[in-house]
């Protein structure tokens, strides 16, 4: 009789409180995996210059420039608006550093009045 009264304590007590509960347990089918994994740092989102337009070049001194949007600029200087600064100018092509990549901008050609 003693054994049934144990049996009875386990089967109404002590069992409902081993039962699964997902607040307290995780879901066992869920996968262990992050699903969100990071990018590997090697690899950057690739920024596009915004559109430029080169006026012209000022060559033939010993410090050349360029017309970039109707503002003067030098080798090294800042653009204004964008965190670019002008690389390198030669004669018909100015050279940009933008982010971690360098471009290449040719002067515009504007159709003029004649």
């Amino acid at each position: 009789m003693k054994t049934i009264k144990i049996l009875i304590i386990f089967v109404f007590i002590l069992l409902p409180s081993l039962a699964y509960s997902k607040s307290v347990y995780r879901n066992p089918f869920a996968s262990l995996i992050p699903t969100d994994r990071p990018k590997p740092a090697g690899k950057k989102r690739e920024v596009e210059l915004p559109s430029l337009s080169i006026e012209g070049v000022l060559w033939g001194n010993d410090k050349p420039q360029t017309i970039i949007d109707g503002e003067v600029y030098s080798v090294g200087d800042k653009l204004k608006g964008l965190e670019a600064k002008v690389f390198r100018i030669e004669k018909n092509v100015v050279f940009i550093s933008y982010g971690d990549k360098i471009y290449e901008e040719k002067i515009s050609k504007k159709e003029g009045k004649r």
